[in-house]
C-alpha cells in the first residue's frame, strides 16, 4: 500500500506542481474579479460566480494547453466538464465561504482564499483524472527513471 501511494505521488507530482502554478494564476484572475465584483457593491456570493466564470474559461485554456494532455474529447465537450466540474469546486469553495463567514465572522476575502485552497484539491483531481488524460503531460525524474527501468 505505502509503495502503491509512493508510485502514485512519483508519477503526478510534477502535473500536480504545474497545475498549482496553472490553478494559481487562475485564482488571482478570480480573486481580482471577485474583489472587483464586491467594491461594486454585489454580495459575496454573486462575486465568487462573476469571478468563476471567468477564472473557469482561463483555467480551461491554460489546462487544456499546458497542464494535461488531452483526453480524447472535442473542445467544446472538455471545456462543458470543466466548468462542471468548477461548478463542484464552487461549491465546496462557498461552503467553505459561508462557514467561514456566517459562523466564525472571518473577513471575506480571507475567506475566499481559504475556501479556494479547500476547493483546490478537487479541480487538480477532476481535471487529471476525469477529464483530461491520465497520464500526466509533466513527468518527474522519478518517474522518468521507472519508465526506463521498464523498457530495459
Amino acid at each position: 500500500m505505502l509503495r502503491a501511494g509512493r508510485d502514485l505521488v512519483a508519477k503526478y507530482y510534477m502535473s500536480f506542481f504545474v497545475y498549482a502554478g496553472l490553478g494559481g494564476a487562475c485564482a488571482l484572475v478570480e480573486w481580482a474579479v471577485f474583489y472587483g465584483a464586491l467594491r461594486t457593491g454585489q454580495h459575496y456570493i454573486t462575486a465568487s460566480i462573476i469571478g468563476f466564470l471567468v477564472a473557469t474559461w482561463l483555467n480551461y485554456v491554460l489546462s487544456s494547453e499546458i497542464g494535461f494532455r488531452p483526453g480524447g474529447r472535442s473542445a467544446f465537450s472538455s471545456a462543458f466538464l470543466v466548468y462542471v466540474a468548477s461548478l463542484v469546486g464552487l461549491a465546496i469553495n462557498l461552503l467553505a465561504m459561508v462557514v467561514l463567514i456566517e459562523a466564525l465572522g472571518m473577513d471575506t476575502m480571507a475567506s475566499k482564499i481559504l475556501g479556494t485552497g479547500v476547493a483546490f484539491g478537487w479541480n487538480f483531481t477532476a481535471r487529471q483524472f476525469l477529464i483530461f488524460s491520465a497520464t500526466p503531460r509533466w513527468t518527474g525524474v522519478a518517474a522518468a527513471d521507472d519508465a526506463n527501468e521498464v523498457a530495459h
